[in-house]
Parts: C-alpha cells; structure tokens; sequence
C-alpha cells in the first residue's frame, strides 16, 4: 500500500486543484511536443508527446494499457483512440476519474475505457489482461518508487507482446543536483511542490538500474527541451485567468530555472 499521508496529500492537492487545472488548462494539464504538426498550440502539443510515448511503447489494437496517475483522461483516451486498445485509468483523484470517464462517453469509448478512482499500489488494484503501461507526471508523486516500478513490472508480466511495454514520462533529478547547496536552488525545489505535489525526484540511472534487478531491459529518452515551451504556456495562462495564484507562478518560474541549470531533467524510460 503506497504511504497513506502521502497518497492523501497527494489526493487532496489534486483534488483542491481540479477546478482550477480544468479552468486554466482544460485537458492540457501535461508537458507538450511543439513541433511543425502543433505548432505554438499547447493542446496539439500535448497531443503530440502522447503520440511519440505511445509510438515509443509500440501500442497496437490488440493492446489494453493502464495509465497510472491518468489525470482527467486525455493522454489515455488519445492513445486508445489513436490505437483502437482498450485503457484503464487509475487516479487517487474522484473528479479526476469522473472527468475522464465523461469524457470517454463523449468521444464514443465508453465501452473500451475505464477510469477508477483507485491506490495504485492497493494490494487490491490488480486489472487483469494488462499489456502496456504508462505512468505520466505521476511517478514521482509514488514515495516507495521501487515497489511501485515492480508492481509495474508484475502487472505486464503475462503480456506476450512485442517492444517495450512501460513508459514512465517524468521528471528526474538532473546531473547539477550533487552540487545543490546554494538556498536559492533549495528554496527552487520547494515552489515546485506548487506543480509537482508532495513530490519525491530521483536521478532516472536509478530506475534504470531497477528495472535491470528486475530482469528489464531499460532505454532513456531526454525531452527536457520539451519544458521551456509549455511552462511560458501555464505561466500565460496562469497569469490571465488566476493572477492570484501566485504560488503556481513561482513554481513554474523555479522549475524553468531547475531544467536550465540541469539540477531537474524531463525523460521518458522504456522497459
């Protein structure tokens, strides 16, 4: 069972949250790929690293892909919609799972997507006929990461699919991080609990070294170039609907300057 005061700090934060991630960013709560498809539209953005994830994890029909931490839904529904596989989204989130279960229904999924409002390391939550797994912006918000990465593990074991069968697309600790004793670089690391929730980094060699203990071949991928782009995005946003939220904005300006100093990166690993 993942630490119960994190998961109900976690749960809690995104729950306070939910109208105000909805009202500022729609679906679009995610980092996004600009790119000559998206241009400088932050929804086709996020689209677009949906799509690069899920051509990375080589998602087919015949696949049914767990999204651990799903948010409102839309990665999970892009890639099913995009694939034909059907999906199960977790979240410690109710208004999460409920928003993402609405809008299945509307983009005619219903019947091949479910959202649950679930511990994703409950000794309960065990979805059966898993083949793919992705996990978001969401892992670092797990506080016992190794448990959580064989359970990711476990869950895929059965699978006979072919090319990797879990990505984990999130934020690192960066190879400057060793030397992180000015206070303006820890004060850093606490205005971003204002985006990341109470949130545990990690450098990603160390989930790559467990995937490996737990016989899984690992490969990184590094988009932090990706970051820059979508944090302008938010801080726009933020600033034209919720000028107030002042602890939002200096969490996004401190993360800018974490990514730019290489004490954070943003990667995605395959296993």
């Amino acid at each position: 069972m993942e630490n119960s005061s994190v998961a109900l700090r976690t749960k809690s934060t995104y729950e306070e949250s939910h109208d105000f991630f909805r009202q500022v960013f729609t679906d679009d709560f995610h980092f996004g790929l600009f790119d000559s498809e998206s241009g400088s539209d932050l929804a086709k953005a996020t689209t677009s690293l949906t799509k690069h994830v899920c051509l990375g994890l080589q998602v087919e029909d015949k696949d049914k892909v767990l999204d651990l931490g799903c948010g409102t839904g839309k990665p999970l529904l892009d890639i099913c919609e995009l694939t034909g596989a059907r999906g199960v989204g977790v979240t410690l989130s109710s208004p999460g799972a409920q928003q993402g279960q609405d809008s299945a229904v509307l983009r005619n999924l219903g019947s091949s997507v479910q959202f649950v409002c679930a511990d994703f390391m409950s000794e309960m939550f065990k979805p059966p006929g898993i083949t793919k797994l992705i996990a978001i912006e969401s892992f670092h918000l797990l506080s016992h990461k190794k448990e959580a990465l064989r359970k990711m593990v476990d869950l895929v074991a059965q699978s006979e699919g072919s090319g990797p069968q879990i990505a984990v697309v999130d934020f690192f600790l960066g190879k400057a991080f060793a030397s992180a004793r000015d206070p303006h670089v820890l004060r850093a690391f606490r205005d971003v609990r204002a985006i990341f929730g109470p949130a545990t980094l990690m450098p990603s060699a160390h989930v790559v070294d467990e995937f490996s203990r737990l016989s899984r071949m690992a490969r990184t991928q590094d988009l932090t170039r990706v970051c820059e782009p979508t944090l302008q995005h938010w801080i726009s946003r933020a600033d034209v609907k919720d000028g107030s939220n002042e602890s939002f904005l200096r969490g996004c300006r401190s993360l800018k300057f974490l990514l730019a100093s290489d004490f954070v990166s943003y990667e995605v690993i395959y296993a």
